[in-house]
């Protein structure tokens, strides 16, 4: 984080513990607490403060919020308790289903996590995330022509005769398999689906609804631009259709990975 923007975050932190110890504080204020702490990696002190927001009362965000975290803390058992708070909820939310997916998948749950990235797609038919994951496990499967269909999804979300989109959307995904082709076909496929899950961001969603351009942003300012880092921006930037900057990213994943 910026020196600047962190000298913020800070300020608003203490006014928000201020406003706490004053007197009775709002659920709102707890929310607020907990979104700025984020900010600051404070995951632990976050969870309280979305819990203690829960408490007062649940809703879809907060829970959903606070299995983001526990997301981040490798605590994916705890995370799909929240979630499915959070689906009783909002059973049309579709971000739900695909956090879901991806703790199921990360606990090697793969039934689990194709049922809720299908979920995703009945809501919400044209999800890069759940199409790119599906096309994964069903190839790994053996699944091809199902594969196959998914990835023509991704490609027709442009506009008819985009064929320079299409094509560079084509490369990225064989660049992609192939960055991750081993020589073991079945270790292979296994880590080809779990690198492209856990690269993936999680994030929270803030009072502004973060976006797919706050990713990135967060992205670029890592310091450490390994082959991972480069590439979940070049998944980024192909889900929010920026096919050359995915490419430029993919082909600086390649050059790391021969490096």
């Amino acid at each position: 984080m910026h020196q600047t923007n962190q000298i913020k975050t800070t300020s608003k932190i203490k006014s928000l513990l201020d406003d706490i110890r004053s007197g009775s504080p709002s659920r709102e204020t707890y929310l607020d607490l907990g979104i700025e702490l984020v900010k600051l990696n404070m995951i632990d002190q976050a969870l309280q403060s979305f819990r203690r927001a829960n408490n007062i009362r649940e809703d879809h965000l907060s829970l959903y919020n606070s299995a983001s975290l526990y997301y981040k803390k490798n605590d994916f058992k705890t995370a799909l308790i929240h979630l499915e708070k959070a689906r009783k909820l909002a059973p049309d939310f579709t971000m739900i289903s695909i956090l879901a997916g991806i703790c199921y998948s990360r606990l090697n749950n793969i039934r689990a996590a194709e049922v809720n990235f299908v979920n995703v797609l009945m809501t919400d038919p044209t999800n890069r995330t759940a199409l790119t994951a599906l096309s994964i496990l069903y190839h790994n499967q053996g699944r091809i022509n199902e594969s196959l269909n998914l990835v023509n999804k991704v490609t027709t979300l442009y506009k008819p005769g985009t064929n320079l989109v299409k094509l560079k959307t084509g490369l990225i995904k064989k660049s992609i398999n192939g960055i991750y082709k081993t020589k073991n076909n079945n270790s292979g496929k296994l880590d080809e689906y779990d690198k492209y899950i856990q690269s993936v961001p999680v994030e929270i969603f803030t009072d502004r609804y973060g976006t797919i351009t706050e990713k990135i942003e967060k992205l670029k300012s890592e310091a450490d631009k390994n082959s991972r880092n480069l590439i979940s921006l070049s998944l980024c930037h192909l889900f929010a259709g920026n096919t050359d900057s995915a490419l430029e990213y993919l082909m600086a994943a390649r050059g790391s990975m021969a490096s």
